[in-house]
């Protein structure tokens, strides 16, 4: 699926890691997690409105259209982490 971001730079490790920013997403951490585990290095990403997001232990989580900032990041400076997408 292609996906059209706006790319904000927050920090720069080494590389320039993007956080993207999208108005409407599935899940932002379903997409940092298939993006680090694709390989592209994202900082994370962030929506005004989720519609498929998912919380801790798998539980749904709401998020109506602008009514929150959904963010997931990836910690890529944990590079033996089991999980370094969540």
């Amino acid at each position: 699926t292609t996906h059209a971001f706006r790319t904000v730079v927050i920090l720069e490790i080494s590389d320039a890691y993007p956080l993207l920013e999208r108005d409407t997403i599935a899940s932002t951490q379903t997409f940092v997690t298939d993006s680090v585990r694709s390989g592209q290095k994202v900082a994370g990403c962030t929506a005004k409105h989720q519609t498929a997001g998912r919380g801790r232990f798998v539980r749904t989580w709401f998020s109506p259209a602008d009514s929150s900032l959904s963010v997931s990041l990836a910690f890529w400076q944990y590079p033996n982490h089991p999980r370094p997408h969540l």
